[in-house]
């Protein structure tokens, strides 16, 4: 049960390191407590809805590999339950993809960059974890970047362990837009459902915006500039044209309605580390 009644009333003395403050699935009004001044290192209140998070800290926290934003800590008492995260300083991926003037801060290079840094990441969570984990929500939201632009995965507020000999968890809660379609009948999380959110923010990041109805539309007829973020120049992605036409490629498979057709997420950090190797002959570049 979520917490009820003024949020002056919560006590913060015993939280002097606290960077990030996560107030999850609670019902709380008032004004911000004069207590929290005496949070120092406080950078940012969040106030979203996070379930089992106690359970999954204790999943996570032992993940320690740079693209995978690991836990500094987390406290449940009758308070509630509360999470830090190591501060990232330019933010989520969604904000500045949504904000004109940031957004052209993300030249290619930057951008092919923060995609393979998700695939690494995901790539980590999937094959070099025993037993893998499944993040469930990847989103822009959940990208965060620090001050030189790296990209690390968070939020693993609905993410689930999959023991090898056990049924796949069905508990629906990924975040619209982003859904993997099979979910909405089969109901059964796999590996593959993260492979197919990863692809829809790899297009996001490509043309600036979520996919949206482009995604039904896109196949290797169509024309790059057409998935391209229009607020970056074109002339801008010639000398990193192979890189970003792999990107689109690779995107395209993770987004793929078949579950089975869809590559791992090792396979998919592997193309993009080597962008050389992947076959683009097929796809019609400007004209």
């Amino acid at each position: 049960m979520g917490l009820e009644g003024k949020l002056e009333t919560l006590n913060f003395s015993a939280l002097p390191s606290l960077r990030v403050l996560d107030l999850s699935d609670n019902h709380l009004h008032g004004s911000i407590p004069a207590a929290m001044s005496s949070l120092s290192k406080l950078t940012s209140l969040l106030l979203w809805w996070l379930e089992s998070l106690w359970f999954v800290t204790r999943e996570i926290s032992p993940l320690q590999m740079t693209p995978v934003k690991s836990l500094q800590g987390n406290i449940s008492s009758q308070f509630g339950v509360f999470i830090a995260y190591e501060y990232m300083e330019t933010g989520s991926l969604g904000a500045i993809l949504r904000s004109g003037e940031r957004a052209m801060e993300l030249d290619w290079v930057k951008r092919v960059n923060i995609i393979r840094d998700i695939a690494q990441a995901l790539s980590y969570l999937h094959h070099d974890c025993a037993p893998p984990i499944v993040h469930r929500d990847i989103t822009s939201n959940n990208i965060l970047l620090d001050e030189e632009y790296k990209a690390c995965v968070s939020d693993f507020g609905i993410s689930r362990l999959l023991e090898p000999n056990s049924s796949h968890w069905s508990m629906l809660a990924s975040t619209r837009g982003y859904m993997a379609p099979e979910l909405a009948y089969v109901m059964r999380v796999t590996e593959n459902c993260d492979v197919y959110s990863f692809g829809v923010v790899a297009l996001e990041v490509m043309h600036g915006i979520h996919p949206g109805d482009l995604i039904n539309s896109l196949s290797l007829s169509m024309l790059v500039k057409d998935v391209l973020d229009p607020r970056i120049p074109l002339h801008m992605v010639d000398p990193f044209i192979k890189e970003v036409l792999g990107v689109i490629l690779i995107a395209l498979q993770c987004i793929d309605t078949n579950p089975q057709s869809r590559p791992t997420m090792e396979q998919v950090s592997q193309r993009l580390t080597y962008p050389k190797s992947f076959p683009i002959s097929n796809v019609h570049c400007f004209h």
